[in-house]
């Protein structure tokens, strides 16, 4: 499989493994995760080296999932990416990091990242442009 097929396919799983955990997306989560892992050891194949630690954070984050039932493991997610005071652990925004860096603007990020999109032909509905998950799926398309 060429390197440019796998890079998207990485940024495919990569945003499916970062996005809310509905119900019927962690009854399929161990199967995204062993694509996941699949994709990455045929990069690694390919000469790009270091991916064999994500594969160990993932292969962790696996076991945790069997720990958790689905109402925890949607909890934890929501008490990582979307609730906190006075903001989430970890938003999952591009805005908070360069706006955190005193970089640009929080309007100045969300303005730029969709004049891009829009430059590629992308409009983004119900999420912000800057969320992870929708960078990760343009990457990836």
């Amino acid at each position: 499989m060429e390197l440019n097929v796998l890079r998207a396919l990485f940024y495919k799983y990569a945003s499916k493994l970062l996005d809310y955990p509905y119900d019927k997306d962690v009854e399929k989560m161990g199967e995204v995760i062993s694509d996941f892992l699949g994709v990455l050891e045929l990069i690694e194949e390919k000469g790009y080296r270091g991916l064999s630690a994500i594969a160990k954070d993932v292969s962790k984050m696996v076991e945790e999932i069997e720990d958790f039932g689905v109402d925890d493991f949607q909890a934890e997610y929501v008490s990582l990416f979307e609730l906190g005071y006075p903001k989430p652990k970890c938003p999952p925004y591009e805005r908070e990091y360069m706006s955190l860096e005193g970089v640009k603007d929080e309007l100045e990020v969300l303005d730029e990242i969709t004049a891009f999109y829009s430059k590629h032909g992308v409009f983004v509905e119900n999420e912000t442009p800057d969320h992870l998950v929708v960078e990760l799926e343009f990457m990836y398309n």
